[in-house]
C-alpha cells in the first residue's frame, strides 16, 4: 500500500513537471507571437504608402517627359522639382545609375541589350530607359536600362 502510494506520488510529480515545462513553452510561443506581430504592424506601417507612391511615378516619368520636349523655361522644371521634393519628403528617392554603369540586377532590369564585340564593355549601361526609385529601403521600381552583351 505504501508502495502505491509512493508511486502515485512519483507519477503525480512527473505530470506536474510536464505541465508546467509544457505551460513555460506555451508562455514564451506567446510572447514570441506577441514579438512578431508588433514588428509586422511597425513593416505594415512603415510601407503603407508604397502603393500609392508606385501610382505616382508614371505621373513624374510623364512630367520628365514634357521637361524633354518643352525646354526648362516652359515651367514644368519647377513642377518636377517640386514633385520630386514631395516624394523625397515620402523617403522616396531616385535611384542614380549612368549610361556605364556596371549592370546591377539589384536595382535594374535590362529591357534592351546591344551586342558588343569589346568584352570591356560587357554588362555595362548602354542607355537609361526610365528612371528607377527606392522607397526607404526597398526599391520601388527598377531602373529599366539597355545592356551591352557580348557576341
Amino acid at each position: 500500500m505504501v508502495n502505491k502510494v509512493k508511486n502515485q506520488k512519483s507519477e503525480s510529480e512527473v505530470n506536474i513537471k510536464q505541465i508546467e515545462e509544457q505551460m513555460k513553452r506555451a508562455v514564451a510561443d506567446y510572447r514570441n507571437l506577441q514579438a512578431r506581430v508588433v514588428r509586422e504592424k511597425e513593416e505594415f506601417a512603415k510601407y503603407a504608402n508604397e502603393r500609392l507612391l508606385l501610382a505616382f511615378l508614371p505621373v513624374r516619368d510623364a512630367l520628365e517627359q514634357a521637361l524633354k520636349q518643352l525646354g526648362e523655361k516652359s515651367g514644368v522644371e519647377l513642377i518636377l522639382k517640386q514633385f520630386d521634393d514631395t516624394l523625397s519628403q515620402e523617403g522616396v528617392y531616385k535611384i542614380d545609375v549612368k549610361a556605364g554603369s556596371e549592370f546591377d540586377p539589384e536595382i535594374m532590369q535590362a529591357v534592351d541589350s546591344v551586342k558588343t564585340e569589346s568584352s570591356k564593355k560587357k554588362g555595362k549601361v548602354v542607355e537609361l530607359y526610365r528612371a528607377g526609385f527606392k522607397y526607404k529601403e526597398r526599391i520601388l521600381r527598377p531602373v529599366e536600362v539597355r545592356v551591352y552583351i557580348y557576341k
